[in-house]
């Protein structure tokens, strides 16, 4: 019997976060089932923190760098976007362990994963031979391929520092989304959940928190909204689907094996229509006497023209408890960022309808949108809270790879911040219409209202500094 040969798998968690790599889990999934078994995967987790300096950041490269050179791999991989926050982009710090690890053996095989990237960032790297690939969207599927790739043959989807015999080098095109239909199942990718690829790290993070832990799920992938800043809108170019059977499969086997009855749904937009949710009812009600699915508690995303009192009582019967949605902005003459029309007295009434049906609310909202003006951040702000939410977000606008502000910032005036931070996006820090008074107020107003506000949850991501304040109702 052959040796196999290793391949690691790098992912960026956030110290103290809950997270479970789910994407990575799908890709050796869909190997191992795919008969791609020549290769023994090894994934290796490399903590990020808001807090690290440049010391603990060279001694976490140093230890991530000894991590995989001990497994003693034939390529190595980093996946750089985080699932939690889509401004969180680890391409800085794998860069710079992608670096070290070849200055130690130049002739390992290094790749990237992201959804971000553009041709700016991956050929300076391709310049400086630090990574020989780039696998963009669908990556399980490209890794079905995982010999090409290291050989540098053409596979749909990556590119190559040097193009080997038929692959392709150099830069790429975005592709466009797709008309975004139901029915194109996801149910083909083995689920590492029911595979128990993560019962050891599940195993292990209960014990770490007290048997307080959080799982992800997926329901879905697409978004068929398409907002100007997101990069959720361009991660996938369909809108597919995990049945509801799927779905409670692994709700089902993460409850009574580990105890773990919290879950966040990690889909863009997890209320697609009122059939779907429906079929979600008919699988829960099968199950939940057998199951205890009344002990389940469910963290969704919606939009606000998905959210109606019917749909919110039907969310309600399959215990969504926690609900995100975008509300980024009142000023009227910025809503087709959104693409959508003033809908401020649409989230009056989901937030009484939702406090009703005892569902919590965490409102996002966007700080830097160009054309804003400060009066108008105020006023977002002041609505937000009148909205009684348990939590309100707010990010500074960041400059994200593949969005239309992204491809037109010119148009828009968004000038980033020169330094990109180490995982994060890099801030705009200036925008059509807005000066620096208009930052230095709209932080200024954010900290006065967090302060007379404590009921509420705070979550405050800006270039002068990131707040999260305390909350012990958040817990879901």
């Amino acid at each position: 019997m052959f040796k196999k040969e290793t391949i690691v798998f790098c992912f960026f968690p956030f110290k103290g976060v809950y997270y479970t790599p789910v994407d990575l889990g799908y890709i050796v999934g869909l190997m191992e089932k795919k008969g791609v078994d020549k290769y023994k995967i090894e994934i290796i987790s490399h903590p990020l923190s808001f807090y690290d300096n440049e010391r603990d950041i060279r001694d976490g490269i140093g230890g991530c760098v000894e991590s995989i050179i001990s497994k003693k791999p034939k390529a190595v991989f980093f996946f750089a976007d985080n699932i939690n926050w889509s401004s969180i982009y680890a391409f800085e710090r794998a860069s710079k362990i992608a670096n070290e690890l070849k200055k130690i053996n130049s002739f390992l095989f290094v790749g990237l994963q992201s959804y971000k990237i553009h041709p700016g960032h991956i050929e300076k790297n391709y310049r400086q031979k630090i990574f020989d690939c780039l696998v963009l969207d669908d990556p399980e599927n490209s890794f079905l391929s995982i010999d090409q790739i290291l050989n540098k043959r053409y596979v749909e989807g990556v590119t190559y520092c040097e193009a080997g015999s038929g692959g392709k080098s150099g830069s790429f095109d975005t592709v466009g989304r797709k008309n975004i239909t139901e029915g194109n199942f996801l149910d083909h990718i083995p689920s590492p959940y029911l595979g128990g690829f993560f019962d050891d790290y599940l195993s292990s993070e209960m014990r770490k928190n007290d048997n307080d832990f959080t799982a992800f799920l997926y329901s879905s992938r697409g978004c068929k909204f398409g907002c100007f800043y997101c990069f959720r809108s361009i991660k996938y170019e369909q809108f597919r689907f995990f049945s509801a059977k799927r779905f409670y499969d692994e709700i089902e086997y993460i409850y009574k094996k580990f105890g773990i009855g919290r879950f966040f749904v990690l889909d863009d937009a997890f209320v697609f229509s009122k059939e779907r949710i429906e079929r979600f009812i008919e699988e829960y009600d099968k199950r939940k006497e057998k199951t205890d699915l009344d002990n389940i508690r469910l963290f969704v995303c919606a939009r606000p023209e998905q959210l109606d009192e019917e749909m919110l009582q039907l969310l309600r019967k399959i215990n969504v408890v926690w609900i995100q949605v975008g509300l980024q902005t009142v000023n009227p003459g910025l809503q087709n960022y959104m693409l959508r029309s003033n809908e401020m007295k649409k989230f009056q009434e989901i937030a009484l309808i939702a406090k009703n049906n005892n569902i919590k609310l965490l409102v996002d909202v966007i700080l830097g949108l160009p054309y804003d003006t400060i009066d108008f951040f105020k006023k977002t702000i002041d609505f937000a809270i009148s909205l009684g939410p348990r939590t309100i977000q707010v990010k500074q606008l960041y400059h994200c790879p593949g969005t239309r502000f992204f491809a037109e910032k010119k148009k828009y005036g968004l000038v980033p911040e020169n330094m990109e931070k180490d995982f994060f996006l890099p801030y705009v820090k200036e925008a059509a219409g807005l000066d620096r008074s208009y930052y230095k107020e709209a932080f200024d107003y954010l900290m006065e209202k967090a302060e007379s506000n404590k009921g509420m949850r705070w979550k405050i991501m800006t270039r002068e500094g990131i707040l999260i304040s305390k909350d012990s109702n958040f817990i879901f």
